[in-house]
């Protein structure tokens, strides 16, 4: 009887712990959405009360907080699909130099509007891997806007692919503020990070790994991030012209609208 009293009160006592967390993870999550949610309403307030002053640059401070919003809760319908094996890939094959190519020009504009030198470094004339192209697009834009929000104005962002044996390694390098060995030791586990939700990271991983490839990040404080994605190289000789084709109108439409909610 003892022991089995002695148990419950351990199982009481581990499920407040994993009470008291959830509960502080909730509160960080509700603390990312207040303050989106506080300049949409505040910049909908000052529309009604002055119409017609400045209305095409409030209407774009509420349409990129709206897509904060947004991208937020997707990462968190996101890990819930990884969690319960919902998550489906969309395989194809992609030739990466003009892939990374066009994502450089889709992630200059912005890099330069925060200051930043930023370089797209392609030393190879093609490589060719199997990957779902949505979510590979939204992993290297997670690791660029990482890199530009912890790189200050004059600093440098670099988008690089190159070949390493049977792998590309499609990387984001900055000469920001780097981070230290304890931070990075939690760097992908969920709701860990110093900055935002700390969700980001783990999504990247989970999607990474479930194309076959893993993410490598090395960081010195002080001198800068180097978060590489590797991808196995698809060996195959047919190339894909469908592939080809479908680049430009995914880079052009859905990386264009996510480039704009990170002002």
């Amino acid at each position: 009887m003892k022991t089995k009293r002695i148990m419950k009160e351990q199982q009481k006592k581990k499920a407040k712990r994993c009470g008291s967390f959830a509960l502080q993870r909730l509160a960080d999550l509700c603390h990312d959405m207040r303050t989106p949610l506080s300049i949409i309403l505040n910049t909908a307030q000052l529309l009604e009360e002055q119409p017609g002053e400045n209305q095409e640059r409030d209407l774009a401070q509420i349409r990129r907080n709206a897509q904060q919003l947004l991208r937020l809760v997707g990462n968190i319908g996101d890990l819930a699909a990884i969690d319960e094996g919902r998550v489906r890939l969309h395989m194809e094959r992609v030739e990466g130099v003009v892939w990374l190519r066009e994502m450089g020009l889709a992630c200059a504009p912005y890099a330069r509007h925060k200051g930043l030198e930023f370089l797209v470094v392609a030393n190879l004339k093609e490589v060719w891997i199997q990957c779902d192209l949505v979510r590979l697009e939204r992993c290297v834009l997670n690791l660029f806007s990482n890199a530009v929000r912890f790189t200050e104005p004059g600093g440098l962002v670099c988008l690089s692919i190159e070949q390493v044996g049977q792998e590309a390694h499609i990387s984001v390098c900055d000469n920001g503020c780097g981070i230290n060995k304890e931070q990075a030791k939690s760097l992908f586990h969920r709701f860990s990070a110093g900055h935002g939700s700390g969700l980001g990271l783990s999504l990247v991983k989970s999607f990474i790994e479930r194309m076959g490839g893993r993410i490598e990040i090395e960081s010195e404080v002080g001198e800068g991030t180097r978060a590489s994605l590797l991808l196995p190289i698809d060996t195959k000789e047919a190339h894909s012209a469908s592939t080809m084709e479908a680049l430009g109108s995914s880079v052009a439409g859905e990386l264009a609208d996510l480039l704009v909610s990170w002002e």
